[in-house]
């Protein structure tokens, strides 16, 4: 279980989405920063592709 109140990034990202159950506010964020630039997919966001 985990809460998330602003932004995660890269990291931060990955031990978000690895949590089971995920509390969220409004006003939260996931950034792979690695997607955004268009270097090859890291492990995080292979298992994001996966997931959703």
């Amino acid at each position: 279980m985990g809460a998330l109140e602003r932004a995660a990034v890269n990291a931060g990202a990955a031990l978000a989405l690895a949590c089971d159950l995920l509390v969220v506010g409004q006003q939260s964020f996931l950034m792979i920063g690695e997607a955004s630039m268009g270097v090859a997919a890291p492990h995080n966001v292979a298992w994001l592709l996966r997931e959703v």
